[in-house]
């Protein structure tokens, strides 16, 4: 049998004074449990003496600076080639030319098999190409998109802000019908900023949760809280929340709010950009930085000191050619060095 005499992770036992008997044992080491964890010991973790991050709750982590940080990524996203390159590559592979609908349900729970079976899941999925794809665009509550531009409007939201927020609405249409779906800018999303409203309620980031954290209500603003506001006054510019539940009186979804948790108890979406922000953004400084270099060295500068007139100075650079058919400026040298030598001059 090999065994491995690998002790240095064993905490020596205290030695005893005398006279302190088992007091002195059942003093804490002060050495003991994780290192990282432990205050920090000049002699041993400089590395960790100016970090000590404080565990917060995952909401008080992520709602504070949530603001900030999407307003960055988005800044990298529309200006930065690489971001915006990357994030089209993701959803090309991801979207593509939109998901279609492959129907299949179990068939006997309906009473369905064999050739009915077959031809009730063509005749929803030929309804449901007809409904989306429809050149009026039924399906878009603000009628100007497809099912495909709505999915790519939802994963672009879902990489920047980390969450997808939108509405199922029920508008009259020319279509045989009237379900729509509204993309909403989480950004409206938020707590109003009217107390009245928010008193006796658990707000968190606009999504009103109950003692158990459940989501009973989502807090929607009219408009985004920094919009295109030309040719409005004041008034109009007053944001107004409006307290919306997941669900209608008939039990139907009327609120969608996608995101994919990274701890529990998390209430908001997170960007998967987060962890690289800072380094995305020291990159593009970075080719900034080299692209301008890189003009700096095509340029050149030359400037000369003399005491000659600017017809002499020309002469002497070359631009006319001496007596004898040669370069003037090699004749200036070597009068030049004639005169030194002459004069002993070093």
């Amino acid at each position: 049998m090999h065994m491995d005499h690998s002790y240095s992770s064993i905490t020596a036992v205290p030695k005893v004074r005398k006279g302190e008997g088992l007091a002195a044992l059942s003093r804490p080491d002060q050495k003991a449990g994780f290192h990282a964890g432990s205050d920090p010991d000049a002699s041993t973790a400089l590395d960790l003496s100016c970090w000590a991050p404080r565990a917060q709750s995952a909401d008080r982590d992520i709602i504070p600076s949530k603001d900030a940080l999407e307003g960055r990524i988005l800044d990298l996203l529309e200006n930065d080639g690489y971001a915006a390159g990357a994030l089209e590559h993701h959803i090309n592979h991801t979207v593509g030319n939109g998901l279609r609908l492959n129907y299949t349900p179990v068939f006997e729970s309906i009473g369905m098999e064999g050739k009915e079976a077959v031809a009730f899941k063509k005749w929803v999925e030929a309804e449901f190409k007809s409904y989306t794809r429809s050149h009026q665009h039924h399906i878009d509550a603000n009628r100007k998109f497809d099912f495909n531009a709505l999915q790519v409007q939802a994963y672009r939201s879902f990489m920047a802000h980390g969450e997808i927020l939108a509405s199922i609405e029920y508008k009259p249409s020319r279509g045989k019908y009237r379900t729509c779906i509204r993309i909403i800018d989480p950004a409206r999303l938020s707590t109003p900023s009217d107390h009245r409203q928010t008193l006796g309620r658990d707000i968190r980031g606009g999504v009103e949760v109950d003692a158990e954290g459940a989501p009973i209500a989502y807090w929607i603003a009219d408009r985004h809280p920094r919009p295109f506001a030309r040719g409005l006054n004041r008034a109009r510019m007053k944001v107004k929340w409006t307290r919306y539940t997941p669900y209608s009186a008939r039990g139907r979804q009327r609120i969608i709010h996608i995101f994919d948790p990274i701890r529990p108890e998390q209430s908001r979406g997170y960007t998967l950009f987060a962890p690289i922000v800072r380094a995305m953004k020291m990159l593009d400084r970075l080719a900034d930085a080299q692209l301008q270099a890189a003009l700096m060295q095509t340029l050149m500068a030359v400037v000369i000191k003399s005491e000659l007139d600017w017809e002499d100075a020309m002469k002497v650079l070359g631009t006319e050619e001496s007596g004898e058919g040669g370069s003037a400026l090699l004749d200036y040298m070597k009068q030049r060095g004639q005169y030194y030598a002459a004069h002993k001059v070093s």
